[in-house]
């Protein structure tokens, strides 16, 4: 018996609709909430980058940040090859010294490494791959030296950063699937997120001195 746009006033209606204000308010809240704590993690991740690009582009120790790069790359191979997990026999030596002459341009044999202790072994590797990559820098010049590696590093850090954004954002799209399977989406995103940090940064090492110890200089 209510006339068109008469205003409804009861109390139970009200209190329905005030529940449901409430709800949508806790919910919208709940997903500001998740997203900040996924982005706690992001913005974590770009302090590191960001604060290791910024020296970069000031030329702040760059023989020294590539060499460290150089020197976690070849400690990651003798890690990969002769892992610690295995058996002393199922040691791959041939795989690791082809793996030092593609990437790294460092000459050992597989009956040298196989006759020392894995401590000696990358004592040795990173002691020739040092001479090589001094030997690079005096080819290159103290004059032209700073502008290359800062290239070479700018390249690959955006590169691989940019890669890494995408595949972060991914991650975070699909992982309120894994609650189906009991795990909290949100420690899981942490979990993931740092492993693909790691392997973004152990990949971005690697490509670094790829690139260094293969220029090759022509004098025109």
């Amino acid at each position: 018996g209510m006339k068109e746009g008469e205003e409804l006033h009861h109390p139970m209606v009200s209190r329905a609709i005030e529940r449901a204000q409430k709800k949508v308010e806790a919910h919208h809240f709940d997903i500001r909430k998740n997203l900040l704590e996924y982005d706690v993690v992001m913005n974590e991740q770009r302090k590191i980058v960001y604060s290791e690009r910024q020296r970069v582009l000031e030329g702040i120790e760059l023989e020294e940040t590539a060499w460290k790069m150089i020197e976690n790359t070849v400690l990651g191979a003798v890690d990969n090859y002769l892992n610690p997990e295995q058996k002393a026999y199922d040691w791959d030596y041939a795989g690791l010294a082809s793996w030092a002459r593609r990437i790294v341009k460092v000459v050992v044999e597989e009956k040298e490494l196989s006759a020392l202790e894995v401590k000696a072994i990358e004592e040795l590797m990173l002691e020739r791959a040092k001479k090589a990559f001094e030997e690079k820098i005096r080819e290159l010049g103290k004059e032209h030296c700073p502008q290359f590696l800062r290239f070479v590093l700018l390249q690959v850090i955006d590169t691989r950063w940019k890669e890494h954004l995408h595949a972060m954002d991914q991650l975070k799209q699909g992982i309120g699937l894994r609650g189906y399977a009991q795990i909290d989406p949100k420690l899981e995103y942490k979990r993931e997120g740092y492993r693909m940090f790691e392997e973004m940064r152990s990949r971005l090492d690697e490509e670094v001195a790829t690139h260094i110890m293969r220029m090759k200089f022509r004098e025109d």
